[in-house]
């Protein structure tokens, strides 16, 4: 009687265990397809060491700060350099990563530029802000370029010949300047890095429209810093400006 009853579960039990066993049978040797999607790493290195550039976008260095280690300059033991680029703002799932690209050129000369590369899943926004030692200036190199400062297209070249102790350093990074009256005589002054400093234009530089029709302006000055000098306020700190780009966005 208890064989009896149980039989028609019995049939039913080896009845699934042969669908089950026919059905591993069909799938195996064949790998489903993955519902993971694969996220790239996150940037270690700098974009120099990627096999491959083709995606990197030139981006506007928007500091750039060149100090020789030492003067004068036949013993120069090489630059010290801050470079700061551009910075994204808003790149949800597409931020990039920001590097500094260096080549020799023409033998005796050394490119720096700075870009981004795409990277697909990335959220944090990018910028480049860098520390970077050469060496290699002053006995290898001759000459140094570095390219987008400023404003797209605005190539700065320096030489051996634009470091002594009249130009000590050379600075390139926004500014905002100011025309005020002072003993009697117009004196413009510069604000930038919570410093405000009497600035001057260089032998055989002038300054652009804005000095005749705003009191105050926004602009993009290159030129040398001399931080221990008295200005004609009394207080020290002049910037000698070889360039002044306005307007400047």
């Amino acid at each position: 009687m208890m064989t009896h009853n149980n039989s028609p579960g019995l049939v039913a039990y080896f009845l699934v265990m042969a669908v089950l066993t026919v059905n591993v049978l069909s799938c195996r040797g064949t790998l489903p397809e993955s519902s993971v999607t694969d996220v790239p790493q996150s940037p270690v290195g700098p974009l120099a060491a990627n096999p491959s550039l083709e995606s990197a976008k030139p981006q506007i260095i928007e500091r750039l700060i060149i100090k020789p280690k030492s003067l004068p300059l036949p013993s120069l033991g090489g630059l010290r350099l801050e470079i700061r680029s551009e910075s994204e703002i808003w790149c949800e799932r597409r931020c990039s990563e920001f590097s500094l690209l260096d080549e020799v050129t023409d033998g005796d000369s050394i490119q720096l530029s700075a870009v981004k590369k795409t990277l697909m899943g990335h959220t944090t926004p990018g910028v480049l802000d860098v520390q970077r030692d050469l060496e290699t200036f002053g006995s290898g190199r001759k000459k140094l370029e570095i390219m987008n400062v400023g404003v797209k297209g605005e190539r700065v070249t320096l030489s051996l010949a634009d470091f002594d102790e009249v130009h000590p350093n050379f600075f390139a990074l926004p500014m905002t300047i100011s025309n005020v009256m002072f003993k009697g005589s117009k004196i413009h002054k510069a604000r930038f890095d919570n410093r405000e400093v009497e600035i001057l234009p260089a032998h055989g530089h002038r300054w652009p429209d804005a000095d005749h029709s705003k009191a105050t302006y926004q602009a993009f000055v290159m030129g040398s810093y001399f931080e221990e000098r008295v200005n004609a306020f009394g207080e020290k700190g002049v910037f000698i400006a070889k360039k002044i780009i306005y307007p400047w966005p």
